[in-house]
């Protein structure tokens, strides 16, 4: 079965940012100073 990934996994301090209309694709960015997410992977 083939496998596919848009973006890789962000790292600790970031958050997805959804690029284009696709689920699975998104930018990574950096969290605001003093929030974090509640959520991982």
């Amino acid at each position: 079965i083939p496998v596919s990934m848009c973006s890789k996994r962000c790292q600790s301090g970031q958050k997805k940012k959804p690029v284009g209309i696709h689920i699975c694709c998104f930018e990574c960015i950096d969290c605001l100073p003093g929030t974090f997410l509640n959520q991982t992977e």
